[in-house]
């Protein structure tokens, strides 16, 4: 198969696992919202955030280190598999009774402790399950990694929705959620032997050490980056009640959804990045892969600042309303995300991770220290600006670490067709504003897609892409 053809298989394969996840997902987040109202809303995210960001330091970094390494040297993925599975289970358990602790010890944790340990479950599967969906990454099998994707999300929305319809509230929507998780990793590793590698454990603690050597500037930066999307919910909780957190969680759950399309994108390339670094082919790939990201982002930050509330009142109950405002404010965040993974993985690719997560450190304590210092005085706003000015700043360091290692990203020369397309479509949803948003969307889609084909927005080497891809 051609790398074309692969590069489009893979893509189309964590698309439609990403879309359905986040379309799901978001379709849970809807039914809690609608039938427990903005405080569970508040306590479920709250609780994902926390025990999710306690138990991100498991990861070491491993993830991203795997996939590289499995992509340059495939013979290499049962023995890092079996490595880092059996390293990462033991930190897990170290950590999970520590987080017990803490759920007992702490009283936004008190009062809902047995959905604390049920989540503490789930967060345990999901970060094994990367183990999992890290080898079929690394050898470009990204069908597979939506496959256990897809089932868990079916699984979990499918009979929430029953417990919630039968009258059930949050503690049985976790219970489904952890069943959901339990019955995907089996299924997960299943797969993982039958199409890749046979898995089981190791024990080598040289070779632990090395793995932790070349993974923790991986685990910084994640962590780090991380940081960004949780410790807004985590510190806002400490300062206001759990309804305020369920109505910033509204919008930003749309956001979340949002800022998967940069990982849909990067993950099939970045293994064919990694290969391509042996002969510094990067700079080229990188910077199409920053052209379109804007091609993307810059119609929905506009389109989503115009249409903010009427998308917040279809989806939402009235209590949810002051969400539109927070939906406005970060979603300028969200388009400088698509810029930041993308120039974050290039320098990843060259094996030039410490600047990735030197930029992302910087950025976690600017946001720790805006939030503590907004979120007193101006609550959600606060938090949502706190997000907003970090990425900003995390975009103009990033360019600065790309242009030093000769990987210099033509930022404003991408971003000028898709703003002029984009000025088109916002005049049309002006006008048409007092329309169906059912009918302003696809209608803005169309005319932004239209326009900027006209103005050359797409070039020989993307009509060359699809002629490959479409060949039999």
């Amino acid at each position: 198969m051609s790398q074309a053809k692969t590069v489009a298989k893979n893509t189309f394969s964590l698309f439609l696992g990403e879309a359905v996840n986040k379309v799901l997902s978001f379709l849970l987040i809807f039914m809690i919202a609608r039938s427990l109202g903005s405080s569970e809303l508040g306590k479920y995210s709250f609780a994902f955030a926390f025990i999710g960001f306690a138990l991100f330091f498991s990861n070491l970094g491993a993830i991203e280190y795997m996939i590289r390494e499995i992509a340059k040297f495939p013979k290499h993925a049962k023995k890092l598999y079996d490595h880092v599975f059996t390293l990462r289970l033991m930190i897990l358990g170290v950590m999970s009774l520590s987080l017990v602790a803490v759920v007992l010890l702490w009283d936004k944790l008190t009062n809902i402790f047995l959905i604390a340990f049920m989540i503490i479950g789930i967060e345990v599967l999901r970060n094994l399950s990367q183990n999992i969906t890290a080898v079929f990454q690394g050898k470009e099998k990204m069908e597979y990694v939506a496959l256990v994707t897809i089932i868990e999300r079916i699984l979990s929305v499918l009979f929430s929705f029953i417990v919630l319809w039968q009258g059930f509230g949050l503690r049985a929507v976790v219970v489904v959620l952890l069943s959901s998780q339990l019955i995907a990793y089996i299924i997960g590793l299943v797969v993982l032997k039958k199409t890749c590698i046979s898995p089981g454990m190791a024990v080598n603690l040289p070779y632990y050490k090395s793995i932790i050597r070349h993974s923790l500037p991986f685990l910084v930066s994640n962590f780090f980056y991380i940081m960004l999307f949780r410790i807004d919910t985590i510190i806002l909780t400490a300062f206001t009640t759990y309804s305020i957190v369920g109505v910033y969680a509204a919008a930003a759950k749309i956001i979340e959804a949002l800022a998967a399309i940069p990982v849909i994108l990067i993950r099939p390339v970045y293994p064919i990045m990694s290969r391509l670094s042996l002969k510094g082919g990067v700079k080229d790939i990188g910077n199409k892969l920053v052209y379109y990201m804007v091609v993307l982002a810059v119609p929905m930050v506009i389109g989503t600042m115009m249409l903010s509330e009427r998308l917040i009142q279809i989806v939402y109950p009235a209590d949810f309303s002051a969400a539109s405002l927070i939906l406005r404010i970060l979603i300028v965040g969200a388009g400088f995300v698509f810029l930041n993974f993308t120039m974050g993985y290039m320098l990843n690719s060259i094996g030039k991770e410490k600047k990735f997560t030197l930029s992302n450190t910087i950025v976690a304590g600017l946001n720790i220290l805006l939030n503590l210092s907004l979120i007193p005085f101006f609550g959600m706003v606060g938090a949502a600006l706190a997000t907003v000015i970090s990425q900003f700043t995390n975009s103009i360091l990033l360019f600065l670490f790309t242009a030093r290692e000769k990987l210099k990203v033509r930022i404003f020369h991408h971003v000028q067709k898709p703003l002029i397309a984009s000025f088109v479509m916002g005049v049309l949803i002006y006008l048409i504003r007092s329309f169906s948003i059912l009918l302003i969307v696809p209608s803005a889609m169309i005319t932004y897609a239209i326009f900027f084909y006209f103005i050359g927005g797409i070039g020989e080497f993307e009509k060359r892409f699809l002629r490959e891809v479409m060949k039999r």
